[in-house]
């Protein structure tokens, strides 16, 4: 290669970085734009929406069968009102100390490279205040989440630059996709504008749950919070 392309070469280096760097911009900002499990894979694959044709007997069962209840997955006794941590490694370990207490991951070392080695290759912060870091092991025979509040705010070196507030740690099988994407897609719906100011004013675990769940609390709920942490 001559000396006179290599400024070319550098030159057509930095265009491609910056090509990068838009295209994953704009495809976090329409992930943070969902309104429900539905629409990611539209924005994963780029394809439109499929328009459909419903009688009005047929739309309130297939709305049904469309939503995911993430009650399903956040546990009251998996969420953590304040992290400790103050670097986005020590607060995954963290969070992932209580999957480990409650006896739910098989093989802790292999959990813990997983989360680790995929946080290395990029920052699961996705900005507005939100790390979802995720990892796949098979010391996990289902999805497992733990959710943390770090108030003081934690670098994730997230894509806005932006400290985040609310992390919510995923494993997930190495056999299969399972309901990860749908799990993503319907914790993003929740904490727009409203929901992450929702959940960062939250007093208590019960609080916070109820907000990430949109399940209604009251005196004629039971709430075990034996567990709380």
């Amino acid at each position: 290669m001559t000396h006179r392309m290599m400024p070319l070469v550098i030159q057509l280096g930095l265009i491609l970085g910056a090509i990068a760097t838009a295209t994953l911009v704009g495809v976090t900002a329409r992930i943070l734009a969902c309104r429900g499990a539905n629409q990611l894979p539209q924005v994963l694959t780029g394809s439109p929406a499929e328009p459909s044709v419903q009688t009005p007997s047929a739309a309130a069962p297939q709305a049904a069968e469309s939503e995911f209840a993430l009650g399903n997955y956040i546990k009251p006794d998996l969420i953590k009102l304040d992290i400790e941590a103050t670097a986005k490694q020590d607060a995954i370990i963290e969070l992932l100390d209580m999957l480990e207490a409650g006896g739910l991951v098989s093989d802790p070392q292999a959990a813990r490279k997983a989360l680790l080695d995929r946080e290395a290759k990029l920052s699961t912060g996705v900005g507005s205040g939100i790390a979802i870091p995720h990892g796949r092991t098979d010391g996990v025979d289902r999805l497992l989440c733990v959710v943390g509040i770090a108030r003081e705010g934690i670098d994730f070196g997230a894509i806005d630059g932006q400290p985040v507030t609310i992390v919510v740690l995923v494993l997930t099988p190495k056999d299969g996709v399972g309901p990860y994407l749908q799990f993503v897609a319907s914790v993003m719906a929740v904490l727009d504008d409203a929901g992450r100011q929702s959940v960062l004013s939250a007093k208590s675990g019960q609080e916070l749950w109820s907000v990430l769940t949109q399940t209604p609390t009251g005196p004629d709920r039971v709430w075990d919070n034996s567990n709380e942490v």
